[in-house]
């Protein structure tokens, strides 16, 4: 699924999510999601692969370690900031080893 929850408003982005999260948990089916946001990444994954500008590669692999069933309010854990916190120093040192001032994708 690439950025399939992109365009829509915040609102409408947390019940897909949530949606989504319903479907993985009746069929356990292997969901792969290119996302840019850090939050969306977290809360709907249990890995999230962290990738470089250009190239294109894997520079690192964080797990998300977050308890199931998933619900709005582990955003504000701490458990949650720390591994979003990882992510961040990720595509931070990528930026500055790379130049680029944007977003390396998730």
């Amino acid at each position: 699924m690439d950025e399939p929850f992109g365009a829509l408003d915040e609102q409408t982005r947390i019940k897909m999510g949530h949606e989504l999260l319903d479907i993985w948990s009746k069929t356990k089916k292997t969901i792969f999601l290119i996302t840019h946001s850090l939050t969306e990444a977290l809360f709907l994954s249990d890995i999230v692969l962290v990738m470089s500008h250009r190239p294109g590669q894997i520079v690192g692999v964080i797990e998300a370690g977050l308890p199931r069933p998933r619900t709005y309010d582990i955003i504000g854990s701490a458990e949650f900031g720390a591994a979003r916190n990882r992510i961040w120093k990720l595509i931070s040192q990528d930026d500055d080893e790379s130049g680029d001032n944007g977003m390396a994708s998730l």
